[in-house]
């Protein structure tokens, strides 16, 4: 039974945030089917793409992000996540500089005409070849008086061309490497959204839809004004700029803060599929998902890590991130790619199936990507620990603050404690019956302004312990440690056997406790 008419239901389904409309889906059978009848109403590409092309050209174009890897993103992708139209507003199209004459000529032949800036030659083929040349020589081609592209100046971008048609102007990103690094370089997460040619992703929709918040992205210290001058536009519109993640939002599930890593569309993306390309049949492998970065917060800011890396073998550019010792792993496996199977398929591929070799790589990277960077699955001890550490920090470290000058733990330490209380968990169920318990006290450093966050792990009564290698295991532990120590966190495991002194501990400062 329909307790509100379907138009005042709608009505008020555009004025709820994402986890509002939701939650609403849940009150009842006909609240489901409205909210997810206003979703595909809502969230159609054609919503941002209309202004710019008519139906016939939205499809061309989608069929072109297909073959070519194009990403859309900036403001445009944002505007169709959080349902909104920013007035005269371009068209962000990002590309990888050897894919980009293909969207040109589109772009052509479809009437937008090329507008040249001040510094750039007056013909795209001419533009294009002295960006081909500098890029090849390894030179940037932007130049910091370029207003068109403030605030993303250096950021792997190779050069920037518009294109405009009446009132509306399209420009076109290129990237050196691969686009997701210069869009894991923008100056902050609210404007990290993509739209592939078959999903739309936000990268951190909790942070950007629901908290309102855009952590700033601290990468090149020499464009700070100019990325001052981008986030300044963005706060205008609503979102608030910090430094780096709360504790709060480090802990919570599934957070986007995860240490460990992220990647694009994992389990703290908001993904939307896309409706199919008219009349075309594609695959459906989004190379988009490949791409992974990690986060780095200290006590004065943020950024996000990743390494852009290409093959000559691979079709697109990926960004990736681990150690380079890893990712050299990753990218040496494409050279033992020349079995009898690999070869036949790169010798029968037509230009629909050029990209063979990227799929067969593009599993190995995702069994890694699994592996090593997926958050911990949600169970009832996990969210026990996690529920501690949140009352632990909300209820102690305010009792420090009437001190001045005082470092206390932030989005990465309680992130970090957070993952390995998790393995260790692990482990020594591995040994014991029960579970180990855990103890939390906040002291502070006679030599620093830190707090540390010091952590006793009480392990469970003796029960029989399964056989295994001892040293293994103390390497492990004392890695772990020391992990922690580097993150001013001291950890203590009373009565492990195994060690001589029968305990671990790691070697703190001296430590004076707040009274």
């Amino acid at each position: 039974m329909v307790l509100i008419p379907p138009e005042v239901q709608s009505l008020i389904i555009r004025d709820l945030d994402p986890q509002g409309r939701s939650r609403y889906s849940l009150m009842n059978k006909e609240s489901y089917h409205t909210v997810n009848n206003f979703n595909q109403r809502a969230f159609r590409i054609e919503q941002v793409l209309a202004p710019f092309f008519d139906q016939k050209e939205i499809d061309e174009l989608r069929l072109l992000q297909y073959r070519t890897g194009i990403l859309i993103s900036g403001s445009t992708a944002l505007q169709f996540f959080d349902l909104v139209v920013y007035p005269d507003s371009d068209l962000d199209l990002y590309v990888e500089l050897r894919h980009c004459r293909p969207l040109a000529e589109f772009l052509a032949d479809v009437g937008y005409q090329f507008q040249p800036t001040p510094r750039q030659r007056s013909t795209f083929d001419e533009a294009l070849a002295f960006t081909l040349s500098l890029n090849f020589a390894g030179t940037q081609n932007l130049h910091d008086e370029e207003e068109d592209f403030q605030g993303y100046v250096n950021n792997g971008i190779a050069s920037v061309y518009n294109f405009s048609r009446g009132s509306k102007r399209i420009q076109v990103i290129t990237s050196h490497t691969c686009s997701m690094d210069v869009i894991l370089s923008f100056h902050s997460t609210c404007v990290m959204n993509i739209i592939t040619y078959s999903h739309a992703y936000a990268l951190y929709p909790r942070a950007t839809f629901l908290d309102r918040v855009s952590m700033t992205n601290a990468l090149f210290s020499t464009q700070d004004h100019r990325h001052g001058l981008a986030r300044a536009k963005y706060a205008g519109r609503g979102w608030t700029m910090i430094e780096r993640p709360s504790i709060a939002m480090s802990l919570r599930q599934r957070s986007e803060f995860w240490f460990g890593g992220r990647s694009v569309g994992d389990a703290a993306c908001w993904t939307i599929p896309l409706s199919p390309i008219k009349n075309i049949s594609v695959r459906n492998i989004d190379f988009a998902c490949i791409n992974s970065w990690s986060h780095d917060f200290d006590v004065y800011k943020s950024r996000l890590v990743r390494c852009p890396r290409t093959h000559i073998k691979l079709k697109y550019g990926y960004s990736l991130s681990q150690s380079t010792k890893t990712l050299e792993e990753l990218f040496k496996s494409l050279d033992y790619m020349h079995s009898s199977l690999f070869r036949r398929v790169h010798e029968a591929s037509t230009d629909e199936d050029s990209d063979s070799i990227d799929r067969q790589w593009a599993a190995l990277v995702h069994l890694f990507v699994d592996e090593n960077l997926k958050a911990p699955e949600e169970n009832p001890r996990i969210e026990q620990i996690r529920a501690q550490l949140v009352d632990v920090y909300t209820n102690q470290i305010p009792t420090f603050e009437h001190r001045k000058g005082l470092i206390t733990p932030h989005a990465m330490t309680v992130s970090t404690l957070l993952g390995e209380l998790i393995e260790l968990d692990k482990f020594f169920l591995q040994s014991f019956h029960d579970n180990p318990t855990y103890e939390f006290t906040f002291k502070l450093s006679d030599y620093t302004n830190y707090i540390w966050t010091n952590v006793k792990v009480i392990l469970p009564p003796e029960h029989e312990r399964k056989q295994g290698d001892e040293a293994v295991n103390n390497k492990m532990i004392n890695k772990m440690i020391t992990k922690l120590k580097s993150r001013k966190v001291g950890l203590t495991i009373d009565g492990y056997p195994g060690n001589p002194t029968n305990c671990l501990r790691v070697a703190v400062p001296p430590l004076v406790s707040e009274n």
